[in-house]
């Protein structure tokens, strides 16, 4: 953050500093690019099978003990581009992303 102030009709010096806010989101599991099927799971699943990208997933937990988590303001950028609908998540739950 810059900042300036005016007093007596004149404005400070320029100030900058950096602020960082806890938040307890964390992500506590990634699946990437998981295995094939086995033969017997195809089977079990009369031929229909699944895409492999479709068990890709990324589990996200609130760890505070005593406050919810307010999702609409979190995204994820670069290689997931994954943006939050809204929603909040209580105290030790989860969700995943996938």
């Amino acid at each position: 953050m810059t900042a300036r102030a005016l007093f007596n009709g004149q404005w400070s010096a320029l100030s900058e500093a950096t602020f960082y806010v806890f938040v307890p989101l964390g992500i506590t599991a990634v699946l990437f690019n998981p295995r094939a099927q086995a033969p017997a799971e195809l089977l079990a699943a009369e031929g229909t099978g699944f895409d492999d990208d479709d068990h890709e997933l990324v589990a996200v937990m609130n760890s505070s003990g005593s406050r919810s988590v307010n999702l609409a303001s979190f995204t994820f950028g670069a290689s997931i581009n994954f943006a939050f609908a809204g929603g909040t998540l209580a105290p030790g739950e989860r969700a995943g992303l996938g």
